[in-house]
């Protein structure tokens, strides 16, 4: 299936891995701290009930996604910071051409740089997501 010219690839990861395609509002705080120290198989079936009725992770991946969660930022680019502050740029300026408020501090580079190098390891951790190679998805979880 070809990709068409224009498509978002957050959009195209989340029809991969047959996520229903939701929109997110502007900001999404989650408290995960309750699930400190569980393993990701553990965690996804304690806290994502839903998610071990059809394996996501497989069907992206036979699509050509990949997926890094690592306390390492470089695992996932070795230039995380200017890949994560790109793709916040690109979601910004999706929401704005939507007619949704602006971001009241743009992210930059230096930013994201600052918290991967300021916040210890054990508590951040990058979450991000490649489609055909390509970064599609980035988040710091702390």
């Amino acid at each position: 299936k070809k990709k068409k010219i224009g498509r978002q690839l957050d959009s195209y990861s989340f029809e991969c891995s047959h996520f229903l395609n939701l929109e997110v509002g502007p900001s999404v705080i989650v408290d995960l701290r309750r699930y400190h120290g569980m393993e990701y198989k553990t965690f996804q079936r304690v806290a994502l009930k839903k998610g071990n009725r059809r394996n996501h992770i497989g069907y992206f991946e036979k699509k050509g996604g990949t997926y890094t969660v690592s306390r390492q930022f470089q695992d996932f680019d070795a230039k995380h910071h200017e890949v994560h502050a790109s793709l916040c740029g690109q979601t910004a300026q999706q929401r704005v051409g939507r007619g949704e408020a602006r971001l009241i501090c743009p992210v930059t580079p230096g930013i994201v740089k600052s918290l991967q190098d300021n916040h210890m390891k054990e508590f951040r951790r990058v979450f991000g997501i490649r489609v055909n190679g390509e970064a599609a998805g980035a988040a710091m979880l702390f």
